[in-house]
């Protein structure tokens, strides 16, 4: 499995190495460090803002990595775009009251 987690990112570490695995790849991507915020939730987002535009095998790349968040899109700017991917933190059970037999 650990092989599978260095080639895709989809590992079962959990949502903090999940996004630590796509910041460390997007850095070495695109040449500088994106931004990764814990969202308050267990999840994480992580941000890169672009200034160049991107070859064609570099876009596939960083496609490839924004594939292994939850979610993932960009802001386009002027000179510049964003790109933003999340990571859900961990599944919260929901809690389902007891059932009262016999009322």
């Amino acid at each position: 499995m650990l092989a599978q987690q260095q080639v895709d990112g989809a590992g079962t570490g959990g949502a903090a190495a999940r996004a630590r695995w796509i910041g460390d790849r997007l850095s070495e991507l695109a040449g500088r460090r994106p931004l990764v915020e814990e969202s308050g939730d267990g999840g994480f987002r992580i941000t890169l803002r672009l200034v160049e535009q991107p070859g064609h095998h570099l876009a596939e790349e960083v496609l490839r990595v924004l594939h292994t968040g939850d979610r993932f899109g960009h802001v386009s700017g002027d000179r510049w775009e964003r790109l933003w991917v999340e990571v859900d933190g961990p599944e919260v059970e929901p809690t389902i009251p007891p059932l009262e037999v016999g009322r």
